[in-house]
């Protein structure tokens, strides 16, 4: 009887053994479940929200449970700068700009394309000049006007670059040389935009390249006439250069089209040129 009771405590005891590291696992369980969390937490932190994807989701789930669209923006909630508004508003210049000289865009006139540095309005000579000139032209101050209208919508900093070819000033020309023709026109530009646009003069810079940024070859002697041109330049922030293109792209997607509203039918078309 008493080597009996002896091998029965054995096996309670074995039991009891078996019971407890049955259970092991479950600390190793608990323990890799507590480093995943750590893990993702620390991955969320140093991610960026994307402000415009936020926005969807959150008015998605707004209108699936039935509140209607959400007040607020993602820039709010999420203590954002309002760089994407910044480069929403830059993506609604320039299709303002570019819904507006519709026709000279395609004449050759005027381009429109957006850059790393910013958004730059190419204007060739002959559409602000005349011959040999650098005073703004006559025919020049509706489309000037208009552009400056546009450009009072956006925050940022304006640079007017002067163009020309490699062509030299004729003897006894006003200008010496290409150098001073292309500061005055750029000159001529900035003066009309402060003066008769209005453009806070603290936004804008001049800048005179002469024939040394071409976009075309210049031919001797006779040069080209794609290289006469002035440029504005809506410069971007140091904040907006930081967008990612996912981003920039997600908000040329969500930004709206140029209003037309409260325009008569009648509205008189662009000059010209």
């Amino acid at each position: 009887m008493s080597r009996k009771g002896k091998g029965g405590d054995h096996g309670g005891g074995g039991g009891g053994h078996d019971a407890g590291g049955g259970m092991r696992w479950l600390l190793t369980y608990a323990d890799m479940i507590t480093l995943l969390l750590a893990l993702f937490i620390y991955l969320y932190s140093i991610s960026e929200i994307n402000s415009t994807k936020l926005t969807a989701f959150s008015e998605s789930m707004a209108e699936m449970f039935g509140i209607g669209r959400v007040p607020q923006s993602a820039e709010s909630q999420s203590g954002g700068d309002g760089i994407l508004p910044q480069a929403n508003a830059i993506v609604r210049l320039e299709r303002k700009v570019k819904t507006e000289f519709k026709d000279l865009i395609e004449d050759g006139m005027v381009d429109v394309a957006e850059t790393e540095e910013g958004l730059k309005v190419r204007l060739k000579d002959k559409v602000l000049f005349n011959l040999g000139s650098a005073d703004v032209a006559s025919k020049a101050g509706p489309l000037l006007a208009k552009l400056a209208e546009y450009l009072k919508d956006a925050p940022n900093m304006i640079r007017v670059e002067g163009h020309t070819d490699n062509v030299p000033m004729a003897p006894g020309s006003r200008y010496p040389s290409n150098w001073e023709l292309s500061g005055a026109r750029a000159a001529s530009v900035v003066r009309f935009l402060i003066e008769e646009a209005h453009l806070d003069p603290a936004r804008l810079a001049l800048a005179g390249y002469a024939e040394y940024q071409p976009i075309k070859p210049n031919l001797p002697f006779v040069g080209n006439a794609e290289n006469r041109r002035v440029e504005i330049v809506v410069v971007r922030t140091e904040a907006e250069k930081k967008i990612t293109y996912d981003d920039l792209r997600d908000e040329r997607l969500t930004a709206p089209e140029p209003s037309s509203e409260g325009e008569p039918d009648n509205a008189e078309e662009p000059p010209a040129f």
